[in-house]
């Protein structure tokens, strides 16, 4: 079954030009890829949740951070929908810290397994 994509939305620009008379010149529309803000504020807080429900859903944590960088850079370039900006930001920053508690979490699993290895 093929999948359905959105058509990406159109966006109107206006420019203020000081040539015309009346101020402005006619809008042109300018297409954005559809952002992804909600999947990646999932991914976060899946990620995030993941280490006290079951092990697999770390990983969101490293797929937020990843997608949320991108995601940003492209609506910074204006190539993605800027609307959803705070939902990828937000996701993007739980990814991080989900990462980060995830790497501190085995990093204090294998400190305590050496010193009761040493014992």
């Amino acid at each position: 079954m093929p999948s359905r994509r959105m058509p990406p939305k159109p966006i109107l620009e206006e420019h203020d030009d000081d040539d015309d008379d009346l101020g402005f010149r006619p809008s042109r529309r300018r297409y954005y890829a559809p952002h992804r803000g909600g999947m990646v504020l999932t991914f976060g807080i899946l990620g995030l949740v993941g280490p006290w429900l079951c092990t697999p859903l770390c990983l969101f944590c490293i797929a937020a951070w990843v997608m949320g960088h991108s995601d940003l850079k492209e609506m910074k370039a204006g190539r993605m929908d800027p609307e959803g900006e705070g939902q990828t930001r937000v996701g993007w920053i739980l990814g991080i810290v989900g990462t980060a508690l995830i790497v501190l979490g085995l990093v204090t699993c294998m400190f305590w397994f050496l010193i009761v290895r040493m014992r």
